[in-house]
């Protein structure tokens, strides 16, 4: 279960080091924030396109498997966008390549890999493997923008992937089990048969695209705040390292968001949290759009984004 959060923390490293190597990727290529911002939302629409290929190669062949190839490959990759050439084309080419390369760090792997484990206190078990998230985004931010200062933008890739598929690679190796391996009783869930719609029918489905609609528009106004929180902090003269600080914020109340909305889905209508929860960035972005020069407000605006995440 453990090894299973590291695993969702490291799948999405890319993200929250992101915001604070804007600034000194900027000043040493000269490409606009926007152009380096191309880079992530290659990555989303790629992953947007595999990630039920990787869903299929779960079901078939298991999560360990993928996780090894997926946390060797993602490490690789991820220390190699520091060899990116002058060219914007080179930039958007690796991030590319990540996005391909990751296909086995999808959250599918690694709640597959405890959801085959744990037959009871199942929830519990999903809600540890999922504050994987929130631990990297507490430390990441501060890790990477020490880093930078230490050894440049290019060498702080290298490091970030050579640490964390140092690390990872043996804990998938040595401790990380799907529950393929050996017999078990079956679960209830396996054990009665559930009557649902043909996957094509539920595709095209008014609900299902209700919900990939609402989950692509959070999901680029949410990402876009955590990558731009950093600059914008130090456009408006914050220091560097203070405004990773800040950005840490994120982990903390993305753990407090997650707790807080499985016991709120327990009692109130899951509509209502679900919309609470989508709509609180726009409380954030206005916060910060109207005083963006104000500590405590920048602070909570990212403690509510860092909430709605969580949620």
């Amino acid at each position: 279960m453990l090894v299973a959060a590291f695993g969702m923390c490291t799948g999405v490293l890319y993200l929250y080091s992101a915001g604070t190597l804007v600034i000194p990727i900027e000043k040493s290529t000269g490409w606009s924030r926007a152009q380096i911002g191309m880079g992530l939302t290659v990555v989303t629409i790629i992953t947007v396109v595999i990630s039920p290929i990787t869903g299929a190669l779960v079901d078939r062949y298991g999560a360990r498997p993928l996780a090894l190839f997926g946390i060797t490959l993602f490490s690789a990759a991820f220390a190699a966008i520091g060899l990116t050439g002058e060219s914007i084309g080179s930039w958007i080419f690796h991030w590319a390549l990540l996005a391909v390369l990751a296909f086995g760090m999808s959250p599918a792997t690694w709640t597959s890999a405890v959801t085959n484990l744990f037959d009871r206190s199942r929830g519990l078990a999903l809600a540890v493997t999922m504050t994987g998230m929130g631990i990297v985004s507490l430390t990441i931010p501060l890790v990477s923008q020490l880093l930078v200062e230490a050894v440049g933008w290019r060498t702080t890739f290298f490091w970030l992937g050579a640490i964390w598929g140092g690390i990872g690679l043996p804990l998938v190796y040595f401790l990380l089990r799907d529950g393929r391996s050996g017999p078990r009783a079956p679960s209830s869930a396996e054990t009665t048969r559930r009557e649902g719609l043909p996957m094509r029918e539920s595709l095209l489905s008014r609900q299902y695209f209700a919900i990939l609609v609402a989950t692509l528009c959070f999901t680029f106004v949410a990402m876009s705040f955590v990558v731009s929180i950093v600059p914008i902090l130090v456009w408006q003269r914050v220091d560097a390292t203070q405004a990773a600080a800040l950005a840490s914020l994120f982990g903390i109340t993305a753990i407090i968001g997650r707790l807080a909305t499985g016991f709120l889905l327990d009692r109130f209508d899951e509509r209502v949290v679900t919309t609470i929860a989508m709509v609180l960035p726009i409380a954030a972005v206005s916060l910060l759009w109207s005083m963006p020069s104000v500590i405590p407000l920048a602070a909570l605006s990212i403690m509510i984004t860092g909430f709605s995440l969580g949620a």
